[in-house]
């Protein structure tokens, strides 16, 4: 047993390493040469970054499947990476839902995310696919809408 737990402690360690390569923790700097003050000015994060962090936290998830029940594994993520459970999970979903290669970064997190929620209505209707066909080829022919129109539309078409 604890060569296991000493094993998914150096699994766990390599994956806040790998993630904090992936998304670097944000540090403050000074907001010109002679301030004094200093700034955490957010940046804005592509989709393909939170894909790679998502893939990330996917693998490592099917890793330690059968191995261990984590109690506290929301609470972990949140004090390692910033991010609650949720949003993990939703990572996770974004990351087995597209591949690498489908990744458009002309497209927002909010966006993807909003076909992320709507994934198990989608497929109970047998529309997943063509909406993240869809989506891919609006991004193609910029004509994608903001997030709140995009989920607005999924929200009609789930309800027919």
């Amino acid at each position: 047993i604890r060569t296991k737990v000493k094993q998914f402690k150096q699994q766990y360690l390599q994956l806040i390493k790998n993630a904090q390569k992936i998304i670097p923790q944000k540090q403050a700097r000074l907001k010109n040469k002679t301030s004094k003050k200093r700034s955490k000015k957010p940046t804005k994060t592509s989709a393909s970054v939170y894909w790679k962090l998502g893939d990330l936290f996917r693998k490592f998830n099917e890793n330690i499947e059968h191995e261990f029940e984590i109690t506290n594994y929301g609470a972990a993520l949140q004090h390692d990476f910033g991010l609650t459970i949720r949003y993990v999970q939703e990572l996770i979903i974004f990351a087995s839902l597209f591949n690498e290669k489908e990744i458009d970064d002309s497209i927002s997190m909010a966006v993807y995310r909003a076909l992320v929620w709507k994934k198990n209505q989608l497929a109970a209707i047998g529309e997943l696919k063509k909406e993240k066909s869809r989506l891919l080829q609006r991004a193609k022919n910029k004509t994608l809408p903001p997030h709140k129109e995009y989920r607005e539309d999924l929200n009609k078409l789930t309800k027919t």
